[in-house]
């Protein structure tokens, strides 16, 4: 609700991670070319449930192709590990939101970055079904397949965001009561000790459906990256 708003444009991972962003996606953009047919890849912007209007996600991409249909695409650029290769850093535990399982690397449930978390949000909102993260850092790139975990979704993750909603932002809509109290730090501390609680599953800001651009849950037509337009249409998920 932006009432005591944090400036984090002056931290250096933050800095990092929108400075080479672009990067990645050219990098990533180039990987997949050869693999895909008619591939093409869209920056979308703020996107909000059709549903739960307090649902949103920002995906930093949506590549759509012929052969494989459309995927949700996330991407981190770790300040910490810029300078070894993604592979090197899970391997030596300095990533630690990706594991493995059978063999494959996989992203970490219930991690406290709670990446696997807002993929899951991106893919429900997006009405899609799979999601690429991609690590990148000045040695190398790395993809993992993120599919939607419906039941993870519906039995874990949407009730705790329905319940932190309606319980804390839907009254303080209301009411105003945080506000007001916001001198009592005793009481601010309380409210975010609940929100750090929840992790990243509700950021505290609510955005009504008629101050943003798309409402997804339909077709799309996709347009090449260099474009960066969006244009919305009909698209339900497979």
């Amino acid at each position: 609700m932006k009432y005591k708003p944090i400036d984090l444009s002056r931290v250096k991972p933050i800095q990092w991670g929108l400075k080479h962003e672009i990067t990645a996606l050219k990098q990533m953009t180039k990987l997949f070319e050869p693999k895909h047919t008619n591939l093409q890849i869209i920056q979308p912007g703020l996107l909000v449930d059709r549903t739960y209007s307090y649902l949103r996600a920002s995906p930093d991409a949506i590549m759509t192709c012929d052969c494989h249909g459309t995927t949700v695409i996330e991407i981190k650029c770790p300040y910490s590990c810029r300078y070894l290769t993604p592979t090197v850093a899970i391997c030596q535990k300095k990533i630690t939101y990706v594991g493995m399982e059978k063999e494959n690397m996989v992203l970490v449930k219930g991690h406290q970055y709670g990446y696997y978390e807002q993929i899951q949000t991106q893919l429900n909102v997006c009405k899609e079904n799979n999601a690429k993260l991609v690590i990148w850092t000045t040695k190398g790139l790395l993809t993992i397949d993120v599919p939607f975990d419906e039941i993870y979704w519906t039995t874990i993750m949407l009730p705790a965001i329905r319940s932190f909603f309606e319980m804390h932002i839907a009254p303080e809509i209301l009411t105003g009561r945080l506000k007001k109290s916001l001198n009592s730090q005793e009481q601010l501390g309380s409210f975010l000790g609940i929100a750090q609680e929840l992790g990243s599953f509700l950021s505290p800001q609510v955005i009504p459906v008629e101050e943003n651009r798309f409402i997804p849950g339909d077709r799309l037509r996709f347009i090449p990256v260099e474009e960066n337009r969006f244009i919305p249409g009909d698209r339900p998920r497979k």
